[in-house]
């Protein structure tokens, strides 16, 4: 499991989950699991699994071995891992206490339905479920919502339409490996979905602001890409008008939403369908090859870029997100400003560049096409801090902004007039 920062630790530790050594200072420690025995607001006993006669279980008169909460500072979490380094030295091997590692949660694994289907066809396949279902009549009444998702197994020829066969079904634990991680098509989890649309929806709020900047060109650019999604309430007063009909989607593809559509033909009358994948990866091309830089879509979330836009030149600057624990900041102010020390750039408008960085940096927010400063060597000493898929994500928006591609950003969040 991911886990973020201090406060999520605590709760993990709270509900008692057990935990694997990956790296300490004393090697005899390593590749052990431990369980949170008695947990207090500043640390917590921890127990060997299974093993109640170890000396690690025996300490502080069997409670366990203490571990010190410490300051959020001391902490870096990266993916799965957590790592507690000295009270107020860098994050480097050389301070590094341990690093630890959460179990999966048994009581969490994800299950499938395998399941049977009537159709033209008789054919046996297997259904991902969300998280929150839990029964097996919950599976059978989810599975009949989702029967274009079950993708084709064996199949023998009947005469029928889709139907569940729920004689033969069998809810079983999947296969950590069989869920991809990143492709949200293959899994078809809600949350996932719900992140796609969210694309759709941050581009449409992209098209407003645009026209409400007086960027009309580009908002009549935007809103091309757009003009095919078609939301229900439009849709059922085109079809009460007699102007359009709803036509079904292909078998094997799944729909994002029940409630917007896809224009699907233009000729009258008009011809709806659902929004799939391919609809989306497709405007999404579309839009890069008009030149202009789609959101990031990273490990089931969407990645937007920030814009600090200045009416009076009309030139934006971008910034990408990164979640930088406070010393990571620390260093890259610090790189920036010996750089910027060593130049005679001592100009306002260079002056008000620089400060304009460190804000971001301090904000979370990383320069992408400065405006003045010319900071390919300050940028480079940054990726140092950066970890995947933030490294990636980083390097490929700054090369395509620098080609010259125009960012769609959902909201300003960093903005100054």
């Amino acid at each position: 499991m991911e886990i973020k920062n201090l406060a999520q630790l605590k709760r993990v530790i709270q509900e008692k989950r057990e935990f694997i050594i990956r790296v300490h200072r004393q090697e005899k420690f390593l590749g052990q699991k431990r369980i949170p025995n008695v947990v207090q607001s500043n640390g917590f006993y921890s127990v060997i699994s299974g093993q109640p006669e170890h000396e690690v279980s025996c300490a502080n008169h069997g409670k366990g071995s203490w571990i010190d909460f410490g300051k959020a500072t001391q902490w870096e979490f990266q993916e799965e891992t957590c790592s507690m380094y000295l009270p107020e030295m860098e994050h480097i091997p050389e301070n590094l206490i341990w690093t630890i590692e959460f179990c999966k949660d048994k009581k969490n694994i994800p299950q499938k339905l395998s399941c049977s289907i009537l159709c033209n066809a008789y054919y046996h396949g297997e259904l991902l479920l969300p998280e929150a279902i839990k029964t097996f009549p919950e599976a059978l009444e989810y599975a009949k919502d989702h029967l274009d998702e079950i993708p084709l197994g064996e199949m023998n020829y009947i005469e029928n339409s889709d139907v569940l066969d729920q004689e033969n079904c069998e809810l079983v634990a999947a296969d950590s490996e069989e869920i991809p991680e990143d492709s949200s098509k293959e899994n078809g989890l809600k949350s996932s979905k719900e992140e796609w649309w969210r694309i759709i929806e941050g581009i449409k709020e992209h098209e407003s602001r645009l026209a409400e900047q007086g960027r009309t060109e580009d908002a009549e650019k935007i809103a091309r890409g757009m003009d095919f999604f078609y939301p229900n309430d439009v849709v059922t007063e085109i079809l009460k008008d007699g102007d359009g009909r709803i036509s079904g989607i292909k078998r094997g593809e799944i729909s994002l939403s029940d409630d917007d559509y896809y224009l699907a033909d233009t000729q009258e009358p008009y011809s709806f369908r659902q929004v799939t994948w391919e609809d989306i990866l497709g405007i999404m091309e579309e839009y890069s090859k008009n030149g202009y830089l789609p959101p990031i879509f990273s490990k089931g979330t969407v990645i937007w870029l920030s814009e600090e836009y200045e009416s009076d030149s009309k030139t934006s600057r971008f910034y990408y997100p990164m979640q930088l624990p406070p010393w990571k900041s620390l260093q890259m102010i610090r790189k920036l400003d010996c750089w910027y020390a060593d130049t005679d750039l001592d100009r306002r408008e260079y002056a008000e560049e620089y400060q304009r960085i460190v804000s971001g940096i301090l904000h979370g927010l990383v320069i992408l096409n400065p405006k003045k400063l010319a900071l390919e060597e300050v940028i480079k000493e940054w990726e140092v801090n950066f970890t995947e898929p933030e490294k990636s994500g980083y390097r490929a928006a700054f090369d395509e902004i620098r080609k010259g591609k125009i960012p769609i950003v959902r909201d300003c969040n960093y903005i100054t007039d």
